[in-house]
């Protein structure tokens, strides 16, 4: 069995994915790191000397939330990641999540039948207006989020992003049998992610009615697999507390989490002694 886990880095620093090359490093999971391409990735370039299953991928793309450039970045990875061995299972997690279980509980259930993705059909109609309406956050001058004024200046790859956005507008969007909603986060087997990468260049119209939608990263890849019976979350989230997502900051705050078989937890605050001690404390 081997295992390829993508992890999205944009925080800057190296703790997190430090953290999580510590615990890969008995599992015989490689980890690919895609370096958000709006931040200086040379604080993450001495893990690869460090730990010899740590790559940083060349080709980064700028990430804005909420835009396509998160699923690109993480097919590019899977990309990657499919030339350079023969996995058989492909998690995504970003650099602020931990492990919850064992190594020994891991690898038990990464060489389960299941695919860890939720995925179900929806029928909210905010959640299907993020597909049918027109959105695009994958620039500075058009991001969802706060952006310094002098990163705001219209680009030209801007504005040929925006001229598609047009003519997709005038052809309409791909008519879907359902649209399927759940966690951007994963951990699929190599048949899963095989016809995601399948979809993802022979059907163009699909993939850009998708990249011109809102937070695709949580529907593109759920609609193109469906429903899936054996599926299970594979990150713990907590949304019911402030801020949201709630950021875990020490071991008590987690620990006694009712998550189940849940296999990793977001968010936690990268460089806390007691998140590094808890994870270096699993067997």
């Amino acid at each position: 069995m081997k295992i390829a886990a993508i992890c999205l880095a944009y925080l800057g620093k190296p703790d997190g994915v430090d953290c999580l090359a510590e615990y890969f490093s008995s599992t015989g999971t490689s980890l690919f790191v895609h370096v958000d391409a709006k931040v200086d990735d040379t604080p993450y370039r001495s893990l690869v000397s460090k730990w010899p299953h740590v790559s940083l991928l060349a080709d980064r793309l700028p990430i804005y939330w909420g835009g396509f450039n998160t699923v690109r970045a993480i097919i590019r990875a899977c990309e990657v990641a499919s030339y350079a061995d023969s996995f058989t299972r492909y998690l995504v997690i970003t650099e602020d999540t931990i492990p919850l279980l064992s190594r020994a509980k891991y690898l038990d259930l990464m060489a389960s039948d299941v695919e860890f993705i939720e995925t179900h059909r929806t029928q909210n109609p905010k959640i299907i207006e993020r597909y049918e309406k027109f959105f695009y956050f994958d620039s500075g001058t058009t991001s969802a989020r706060p952006t310094a004024i002098l990163d705001r200046e219209v680009s030209p790859e801007m504005l040929l992003g925006i001229n598609r956005l047009q003519q997709l507008r005038a052809r309409g969007k791909a008519v879907l049998p359902a649209l399927c909603h759940g966690s951007g986060w994963f951990g699929l087997t190599n048949l899963s992610i095989d016809k995601i990468r399948r979809s993802y260049h022979e059907d163009p119209y699909l993939r850009e009615s998708f990249e011109y939608s809102a937070v695709p990263e949580e529907q593109y890849f759920q609609t193109i697999l469906g429903p899936i019976s054996n599926a299970r979350k594979l990150v713990f989230t907590d949304w019911s507390r402030s801020p949201k997502p709630f950021v875990f900051r020490s071991g008590e705050e987690f620990s006694t989490l009712n998550t189940g078989q849940t296999m990793f937890l977001r968010k936690v605050a990268l460089g806390s002694r007691a998140i590094g001690d808890f994870v270096q404390g699993l067997a």
